[in-house]
């Protein structure tokens, strides 16, 4: 676990009034003093961002049943966690909006990623399901779906030798990584309350494609599938 007090004090030097809790994201204790501190200090909750994950490279047949289960704890069980009181919050106000990072792997499956890619696939189905349940009672849910991101967790998972930048880059017509930034404005946008049309509706209208050309372009990595349509319930960033 890092500390995070030099971006606390870089956005409490920015004006925002902000506040930290560090541990682990599946410790249910953690989340009900998370929202304590949140009821507390602002009496409201407009905006949930489940960001946290883990990935696990392992062929299927070499995947313990442990390491299976942490993956979905921290990447499916906990946004749920998370989601239940503080949407319970945005229910009374009628007014809110959460946004899922969920990922391209839970739209196909790619190799050597069972626990990821059934983690992710799950975090589109709760995001579709509480859409659903909460869409005509005020709260906005999302998905975001990035493909590959420079972040930790690529450099950790590139240290395995599995793939290259190269093995990326030569996928999308952009040619690049998304960036940390790209997710956080897309984030940012469906956050907004004037963008509320953005929600689980019928109809192909409520997608937004962010994602560097890779519509365009035909699988180069052996172990890809092509990525099926963006669902209209959210909005894939990859």
């Amino acid at each position: 676990m890092q500390p995070c007090e030099a971006r606390l004090s870089a956005l409490r030097a920015a004006g925002s009034e902000a506040e930290a809790l560090i541990g682990d994201i599946t410790d249910e204790a953690l989340i009900a003093q998370a929202v304590s501190l949140v009821t507390r200090r602002w009496g409201l909750a407009y905006v949930l961002v489940n960001n946290a994950g883990i990935s696990f490279i392992a062929p299927a047949e070499t995947t313990e049943a442990s390491a299976f289960r942490r993956v979905l704890e921290v990447n499916l069980v906990a946004p749920f966690v998370l989601s239940r009181p503080f949407g319970s919050i945005m229910l009374a106000q009628r007014d809110g909006s959460i946004a899922n990072v969920a990922s391209i792997a839970g739209l196909v499956g790619v190799s050597d990623r069972t626990a990821y890619n059934a983690s992710k696939h799950g975090l589109i189905g709760l995001t579709r399901t509480l859409a659903g349940e909460w869409g005509g009672r005020g709260i906005r849910v999302n998905a975001v779906r990035p493909g590959w991101v420079k972040t930790e967790m690529d450099v950790a998972d590139q240290a395995g030798g599995g793939y290259t930048d190269d093995d990326i880059t030569g996928r999308v017509p952009m040619a690049r990584f998304a960036r940390p930034d790209d997710i956080a404005r897309a984030i940012l946008f469906l956050a907004d309350p004037s963008q509320s049309g953005f929600r689980q509706r019928p109809g192909p209208r409520d997608r937004l494609r962010l994602d560097r050309g890779r519509k365009l372009a035909e699988p180069a990595h052996p172990q890809a599938l092509t990525a099926a349509p963006c669902s209209r319930n959210g909005l894939r960033v990859a």
